[in-house]
């Protein structure tokens, strides 16, 4: 047999592994979304009979000898069938430490585990779910344990999600995060499971000490409930928008409510963090701000450590890039910013442009990690205004609106020579300061009609960040 014709039995094969994995999941989906609630004994049966198949296929003794010869002739691979050969002897390899039966009862534990789950939560009863997730508890540590571990049996069961939610614990630890400790999260529908996806997160909202605030509706009667929330939880950590964790943080200082919980550090993602929000949110918490970025189409990942001289780079997964209009790798001046995921092989990424502009720097960080540093983020190629003709990118609209004393602002294009800008003022903000932020308009882009409008908050839609631009043109 040829070196191709044992290449493409082996990716057949692969491909039988995949397609058994995505009726099985189409499964699960059905079973979350449309089946009815008298179909879930037989589901639980069927998904244990899948799962054994599918185990049968993967740990085929003589696929894995199929792929080891492959891998030895690697010099005949293309670099991505390096990496796909690669980590597909890693994962049947792992499965291949799973007996049989083990795999079958924990489908279909997990499948009456999911339903005992939806009648526990619609009668209240948490006893209803209890022995299921005891039983799940005791089937992942036994999963631990045939697999092997050092440290946390977590550890071992790490390897079955995304390489990002160990590079985001890595991230974290730089702010002294420890696995287990207690994180509040404030923030929409990017950082909060759906519905449709919400059983497996719970399981491990719960383990990992994850408790989710929405960021939707942000008044002060739900900024108040919050605040109680939190202080009678006394969280270790909080993450979420920018704008989410400083609305709350400027509420909590200009009422003069306690805080009876002091939290080691306060992630903030998702959007852009200004200077004047950062101070705000230290001064209130008493503790320091880490920015973080985090682009998971992509798999680009940064994390701020504490040095503050920008965010680490993770470049396990992913590659990032910031270039300029020609696509020239640029640093230490704003680009836009690319990546290439590494492990995407159903839909690779490419040189993906993210529509974020940043800056990557030339130095290394003096906390000696060797990762490179995204110094700065700038804003998103879509926070740009068209106006008479001329653009306005969101760089100078920063370096611009960071000049005042301003909470929040948004600016609202109804035409091509007419804007309103939304304003929440801070206690300094002045009448001089309004007519400089016009007469800027006027020397970019000449005369255009600018309405201002003063709030006392800016809320973004229901899941939604915060827009410093929007157009309805």
């Amino acid at each position: 047999m040829s070196f191709f014709e044992l290449k493409s039995i082996v990716k057949a094969k692969l491909n039988r592994i995949l397609h058994l994995r995505a009726i099985s999941s189409l499964l699960e989906w059905d079973q979350e979304v449309y089946m009815p609630p008298k179909g879930a004994e037989s589901r639980a049966l069927q998904l244990k009979t899948i799962s054994e198949l599918i185990h049968q296929f993967a740990t085929d003794q003589i696929l894995l000898k199929e792929l080891s010869l492959l891998l030895e002739g690697r010099e005949n691979l293309s670099p991505d069938e390096v990496i796909m050969f690669e980590e597909a002897f890693y994962d049947l390899q792992r499965e291949l430490k799973l007996p049989v039966d083990w795999v079958g009862k924990f489908a279909e534990t997990r499948s009456k585990a999911y339903h005992a789950w939806v009648e526990a939560r619609k009668k209240d009863d948490f006893t209803i779910f209890a022995p299921h997730l005891e039983n799940l508890v005791v089937l992942l540590r036994e999963k631990a344990d045939y697999i092997g571990y050092e440290g946390s049996p977590y550890n071992a069961l790490l390897e079955d999600y995304e390489r990002g939610i160990a590079l985001l614990y890595r991230g974290w630890s730089y702010a002294g995060y420890k696995l287990g400790d207690k994180v509040a999260i404030i923030a929409g529908s990017s950082l909060i499971p759906n519905v449709k996806t919400d059983f497996t997160k719970k399981i491990f909202d719960f383990f990992l000490n994850y408790r989710h605030h929405s960021s939707y509706n942000l008044s002060n009667e739900n900024l108040y409930k919050y605040l109680q929330a939190l202080n009678f939880w006394k969280p270790q950590f909080i993450r979420g928008y920018v704008s989410s964790i400083y609305l709350l943080a400027k509420f909590i200082d200009d009422n003069h409510f306690p805080i009876k919980f002091h939290p080691k550090a306060i992630f903030t993602t998702a959007e852009k963090l200004l200077e004047h929000q950062r101070k705000m949110i230290e001064k209130v918490f008493d503790t320091e701000v880490f920015d973080t970025y985090g682009l998971n189409d992509g798999g680009v990942s940064a994390y701020e450590c504490p040095e503050h001289r920008g965010l680490h780079i993770d470049m396990e997964r992913a590659i990032l890039e910031v270039v300029d209009e020609s696509g020239k790798q640029i640093f230490d001046k704003p680009g836009r910013i690319l990546a290439t995921s590494l492990y995407n092989y159903a839909l690779p990424f490419i040189r993906y442009d993210t529509g974020d502009i940043g800056i990557l720097s030339s130095e290394r960080c003096t906390c000696r990690r060797e990762t490179p540093l995204l110094k700065e983020i700038i804003g998103r190629t879509t926070d740009s205004l068209k106006l008479n003709g001329i653009t306005i990118g969101s760089p100078v609209l920063t370096v611009l609106m960071g000049r005042f004393d301003i909470e929040q602002y948004q600016i609202i294009q109804n035409s091509e020579d007419s804007i309103t800008i939304k304003i929440v003022k801070g206690k300094s903000f002045s009448d001089r300061d309004e007519d400089f932020i016009r007469e800027s308009f006027f020397s970019h882009v000449g005369k255009i009609d600018i309405k201002f409008e003063y709030v006392d908050s800016i809320v973004p839609p229901e899941g939604n960040k915060h827009k410093f631009i929007i157009k309805r043109i």
